[in-house]
């Protein structure tokens, strides 16, 4: 019996383990996400950084990166302001139609997510 019992406990704390290591790699991807999103120049400073180190680049070298990963920022910016307003439309449609077939009280719980979501959106639409 107490090994089982043994067994047990091992497998509950291995689940318990598991859950907030999905848990917590979810949440971390989301910050990510959500800070290269508000901070471009910020994520662009960290990838030349990671790239640097890892790659050895040299100084040459490091000036080229920045100027690649600054022109492509520029660029992803231009394809943002284009696309936006699309974007923007397809949003909206879908989250009328998403609050038509909702009861009230869900439709109350939806918009209060829309609203904790609303920074990270507002960043995409602001880039």
């Amino acid at each position: 019996m107490k090994t089982l019992k043994a067994w047990l406990l091992l497998a509950l704390v291995f689940l318990v383990g598991v859950v907030f290591g999905v848990a917590g790699t979810r949440l971390a991807i989301r910050h990510a996400a959500r800070e290269a999103v508000l901070h471009p120049a910020r994520a662009q400073l960290q990838i030349e950084k990671r790239l640097t180190r890892r790659l050895r680049l040299d100084a040459d070298q490091q000036v080229k990166l920045d100027r690649i990963l600054t022109d492509a920022r520029a660029q992803l910016v231009a394809l943002r302001q284009q696309y936006r307003p699309p974007v923007a439309l397809v949003f909206s449609n879908a989250n009328a139609q998403i609050s038509a077939i909702l009861t009230l009280d869900q439709r109350l719980k939806y918009e209060k997510l829309k609203a904790e979501n609303a920074p990270f959106v507002r960043g995409w639409q602001t880039q």
